[in-house]
Order: structure tokens, then C-alpha cells, then sequence
């Protein structure tokens, strides 16, 4: 597929402007690298919380002359996925820790009465 050099500029600004079909046009296009991420972060919830963090980026997206074409805006892109997975994956390895101690707490807790 040939591609406008402004193509994902012009997908970003329709779409932060509410239009559903640029946004859903941004996610298929993104969907494979959404899913690689969600699979390594390997829990249920993992590829619906990386739409929403993709529609969340997308909505706050830096438009104007800041990009200067596709490649820029992809990179840009692509390097806030990996942001929102390792932010992610930082939450589940606390979520998990938490939960191991909470485990911890009741089994003592019941050990000592």
C-alpha cells in the first residue's frame, strides 16, 4: 500500500478530533505490534489495557510541524507502546508482589492463632 507522506499525521488529527474511523484505521495499523506486547505482558486484560494506553497516546498526540513525515510519527509511536508495556508490566510485577505478601500475611497469621 502506497502511503501520503503525511498519512498517520492526517489519521492523528482526524482522530483526535473524534473521528471514530481514523481511530479504528490507527489501531489496525498499530494492532501488531499492540498484540506482541500484549503477549509478552501475558495476563487477560493485557491487550485491552494497551488500546486504551493507544487511544489515551493518540488523543494527547503532538501534532503541528513536529513530525516531519510517517517514518518520525511511527517511531514516535512505536516507542510509546513500549513505554505504556514496560509501564505495565511494572504495575503487574507490583500487583503480583502484593499479592504473594498479602498470601504471606494471612498464612502466618493463621499459623500464629
Amino acid at each position: 500500500m502506497d502511503l501520503d507522506v503525511n498519512y498517520y499525521i492526517n489519521e492523528i488529527e482526524r482522530a483526535k478530533f473524534g473521528d471514530e474511523q481514523s481511530t479504528l484505521n490507527l489501531l489496525d495499523c498499530f494492532n501488531p505490534i499492540l498484540r506482541k506486547y500484549a503477549y509478552l505482558l501475558s495476563y487477560d486484560d493485557a491487550y485491552a489495557d494497551l488500546r486504551c494506553e493507544f487511544i489515551g497516546l493518540i488523543r494527547s498526540f503532538p501534532v503541528g510541524n513536529y513530525f516531519e513525515n510517517n517514518g518520525a510519527v511511527i517511531g514516535y509511536i512505536q516507542k510509546s507502546i513500549f513505554h505504556s508495556y514496560i509501564r505495565l508490566s511494572k504495575k503487574k510485577a507490583v500487583d503480583k508482589a502484593a499479592t504473594f505478601f498479602n498470601e504471606l500475611s494471612h498464612q502466618q497469621s493463621e499459623m500464629m492463632s
